[in-house]
This record gives C-alpha cells, sequence and structure tokens, in this order.
C-alpha cells in the first residue's frame, strides 16, 4: 500500500492513534476527515503528500510532526484543528505551509546536531567545573 485512500477513514468517531506504514508516500483527501477520537498520528519519512482536508476536523488532535519528506500539503489538511500545534524541521516545506496558513507550529531539533553544535560550549563549563574543585 502506498496510498491511504480518499475518505479511507472518515467520519471514523472511535479511532483514536494511527501509525501509518512506512511506505506509504500519500494521504489521500479527506482520509482522517472528522476522526472526532483521534488523539496520536505517526507520519513515516516515506510520506511526501497530505491531501485536502486530510485531518480536517479531528478536535483531539493535539500535536503531529510531519517529517521533511512531505513536499506538499493541500489546502485545509488541518481545518479546525483548533488544539493542534505541529511539528517540523525548521526551514522545512511543512514549516511554510504553516507560516502560510497560520498554523501553530514549533521546530523540532535532532539531538544529535544539537549536542554537536554546543560541544565548544559544554566542553568550557566542563572545564570550569573542574576548576572549581
Amino acid at each position: 500500500m502506498t496510498k491511504i485512500g480518499e475518505d479511507a477513514f472518515s467520519l471514523c468517531g472511535s479511532l483514536t492513534t494511527i501509525h501509518i506504514p512506512d511506505g506509504v508516500t500519500e494521504i489521500g483527501n479527506e482520509a482522517f476527515y472528522i476522526c472526532t477520537s483521534l488523539t496520536t498520528i505517526t507520519i513515516p519519512d516515506s510520506v511526501r503528500e497530505i491531501g485536502y482536508e486530510a485531518f480536517s476536523e479531528c478536535k483531539k488532535l493535539n500535536s503531529i510532526k510531519i517529517p521533511d519528506s512531505v513536499t506538499k500539503i493541500d489546502g485545509r489538511a488541518f481545518r479546525e484543528c483548533d488544539n493542534l500545534t505541529i511539528i517540523v524541521k525548521k526551514g522545512s516545506y511543512a514549516m511554510q505551509y504553516c507560516i502560510e496558513n497560520e498554523l501553530k507550529y514549533i521546530c523540532h531539533l535532532n539531538f544529535f546536531s544539537y549536542i554537536t553544535s554546543h560541544l565548544p560550549i559544554l566542553r568550557k563549563v566542563s572545564n570550569l567545573l573542574k576548576r572549581r574543585k
């Protein structure tokens, strides 16, 4: 399966968690439209497209991480997801989509990149602490 089809899980009120399998490249239009109990969804790096109103009116969805492999998000994909914060990679298409559509988002950091970029500072702090002993 490479695509979750249009309306595949629409109006599925008892659906709470979705783990999209690796290999899926597209989430179709209204695939999870009005899944009122949906709280958790995992999108793999294989996904490239999120369709029109794919997650619209999933009112209990609090956060979703959109991998930087996603290069197309159709309009209103997250319409009326009032409590949603989208987790994106800085500079990604998803981040730009959030800005253009005035959606709440935060940028995630790759832990290794964070530590590596702050290594000189951490070494200085470590050396200062050693001198105090």
